[in-house]
């Protein structure tokens, strides 16, 4: 494994350098074929590499030209540097060589490097490159650079940066345009102007699917004239909201209100079957993820007639086991008639009881959570079969159960909100029997992963592998829709 730090600090030099001395001449005392390409995705205008007098077979390498030291000199010039490449790295690796050009003496800057030091800047620069334009472009065909990303992701993973993992290459052949028309996107929140996340997404899903609504509902103030232009370019409607006067815990007001807003306008201006809303920070990736979700729909039909069909939700840290109705809300799909009424809700009051319980609870909340959430003791497979006997005898899970009444987030607010109002009235003393029985009946838990789901809030990519621990995912779902029997 190499040294990180001191790769990543050689790479900020080289880049540095390569502004101030942009002609660089190599040196291979040790042959490094990655000693080009790393030069020039520095910047540099590499414009020989050096060799001795005797005569080459070959005149250039990787198309710069071969040059004998000697006819090199004569131009070297103020803004001309040495890069050499040895066997064995040097403590310090910037050294200054004095020549003589024309009657004059002229020092040049010379970088001493390794082989092994090139090889893993060229791994880290490639790594960032592909990086770079997967933020501003979304996904990429890499072709033969995978082998290379691979490499740099070992080397340099969990620095700094980290690299979304969605990538394929031209060998798919997922069709591109899916001529659909009964689904509607609806995309909620406030804008993300960086690399033009947001209008970019909403360009992808409109070259997929070019006949289906698309609605981005915002906040005054969040559009510029350009972004307005640009949605009115690829038939995207834009929906400026007034910000709700109470923004209640953790914004939970905002999300509701843009989404209700966004959903609202397409059940009065289309007669779509099917929408998805999802955020204005996140990208689904997947080329066909509506015929995903549709076909979900169809898979797994509904328990009862309160809902037209099932939702689907998604995978994460936000879908937890053991937390009652706290269910991600970074997007659901759903027929049009569920998808209006799990966001007609009425907006949080925080100056209810329960938002002031629980923003001068919160620890003691925690501390039920933590004592009821003992993973080396509490295993979802192994308790799934005794939850409807251990609801009043396990004290721990019956305390929580009832303190849950007064306790909510975000995620659980708009879902418990909908199952009280749209599936039927809480017993919290079987709250977590309740909640699972909700996921069983009238969810469907997709995994993030198998749609190349990209969420950009935290500049990283969203995967989440939790199979031992406290969240759903399409398996522990699929466990829970075949064995749950109360």
């Amino acid at each position: 494994m190499f040294d990180i730090i001191k790769v990543n600090r050689l790479v900020e030099m080289t880049e540095r350098l390569s502004k101030a001395y942009p002609k660089v001449y190599l040196v291979l005392e040790e042959f490094n074929i990655d000693a080009i390409p790393m030069l020039k995705y520095a910047k540099f205008n590499l414009r020989a590499v050096l060799q001795e007098a005797q005569e080459s077979i070959s005149k250039n390498i990787l198309g710069v030209p071969l040059m004998r030291t000697v006819d090199a000199v004569k131009y070297f010039d103020r803004k001309s540097m040495i890069v050499i490449v040895k066997k064995s790295p040097l403590a310090e690796p910037l050294r200054e060589i004095t020549t003589n050009v024309a009657n004059k003496q002229i020092t040049l800057p010379a970088l001493i490097l390794s082989t092994e030091e090139v090889s893993a800047m060229l791994d880290r620069m490639t790594l960032m490159n592909l990086y770079n334009q997967y933020n501003i472009n979304g996904v990429n065909i890499i072709g033969n650079q995978l082998i290379r990303l691979m490499r740099g992701l070992q080397t340099f993973t969990g620095v700094d940066y980290h690299l979304k993992y969605q990538l394929y290459g031209p060998e798919n052949n997922i069709a591109k345009i899916f001529d659909i028309d009964d689904t509607a996107i609806v995309i909620q929140g406030p804008l993300m102007h960086e690399n033009n996340f947001t209008i970019k997404t909403a360009q992808t899903y409109r070259t997929r699917y070019p006949n289906i609504p698309i609605v981005i509902s915002t906040w005054k103030g969040e559009a510029n004239d350009d972004f307005r232009n640009a949605c009115k370019n690829i038939s995207v409607v834009l929906l400026e909201n007034d910000l709700p006067e109470d923004e209640a815990y953790s914004h939970v007001n905002h999300q509701i209100k843009s989404s209700y807003e966004g959903v609202n306008y397409i059940v009065k201006n289309t007669n779509v079957k099917y929408i998805l809303k999802t955020r204005t920070d996140q990208r689904i990736n997947r080329p066909d993820f509506l015929m995903y979700f549709r076909n979900l729909q169809k898979a797994f039909p509904p328990i009862d007639n309160k809902l037209e069909g099932r939702l689907v939700v998604i995978n994460n840290a936000n879908t937890h086991i053991w937390i009652p109705f706290f269910i991600s809300d970074f997007l659901a799909f759903g027929f049009t008639s569920d998808i209006l009424k799990l966001y007609s809700l009425k907006l949080q009051d925080t100056k209810s009881g329960e938002s002031k319980y629980f923003s001068h609870h919160r620890n003691r909340f925690e501390y039920h959570i933590r004592a009821v959430l003992d993973k080396s003791k509490l295993n979802f497979y192994a308790f799934l079969p005794l939850i409807s006997s251990l609801s009043k005898q396990n004290r721990k899970l019956y305390n929580f159960n009832r303190m849950n009444k007064r306790f909510f987030t975000p995620e659980s607010y708009i879902m418990k909100s909908f199952y009280e109002k749209h599936i039927a009235p809480i017993d919290y003393t079987k709250y977590l029997e309740t909640y699972w029985k909700f996921m069983r009946d009238y969810l469907i838990v997709a995994d993030s992963e198998t749609f190349l789901f990209d969420w950009q809030k935290y500049n990283t990519y969203f995967t989440y592998q939790d199979f031992e621990g406290s969240h759903f995912d399409h398996g522990k779902w699929l466990h829970l829709y075949n064995n749950l029997n109360i």
